[in-house]
């Protein structure tokens, strides 16, 4: 079988990424998450983001900060610790890290890089708190 480059790796986790961000059922900004080992070209855990249901309707405010959904980053760390998953991981998003997910990502142990492609307007915060935890950090695709 042909060895795979670094670079063709992120390209297919990427494509993974933007299709799953397209099944989301957030109506404002569908997102999707994925972990992969380093040594692997295959993803271990997906996660989208979800719009929470409240009351017998969808939690989704539409306003930036309190947006209601479930963050796919989020999400993707809860699975990792609750399956107790590998350490070193390599996280790809289709949208950088909001600040509080950057934060439960540094703290997880889990990674050791995250790439997205487009970038939240919290982008700049979010990479600093990556990279005191010694994740790299970085944008990857358009």
């Amino acid at each position: 079988m042909e060895q795979r480059t670094r670079d063709q790796v992120t390209n297919m986790m990427f494509n993974l990424a933007t299709q799953g961000e397209n099944r989301t059922r957030c109506t404002r900004r569908g997102v999707a998450a994925l972990a992969c080992p380093s040594s692997n070209d295959h993803p271990i855990v997906v996660a989208l983001n979800t719009v929470t249901e409240v009351n017998g309707s969808d939690g989704c405010t539409g306003m930036l900060g309190d947006c209601g959904c479930e963050h796919a980053e989020a999400k993707l760390v809860v699975r990792l610790l609750n399956s107790r998953g590998p350490l070193g991981l390599w996280m790809f998003c289709s949208l950088s890290p909001c600040v509080a997910c950057a934060h439960l990502i540094a703290r997880s142990g889990l990674f050791t890089h995250v790439y997205w492609g487009k970038s939240h307007r919290t982008v700049k915060k979010s990479t600093r708190i990556l990279r005191a935890a010694n994740i790299i950090a970085e944008k990857w695709w358009a």
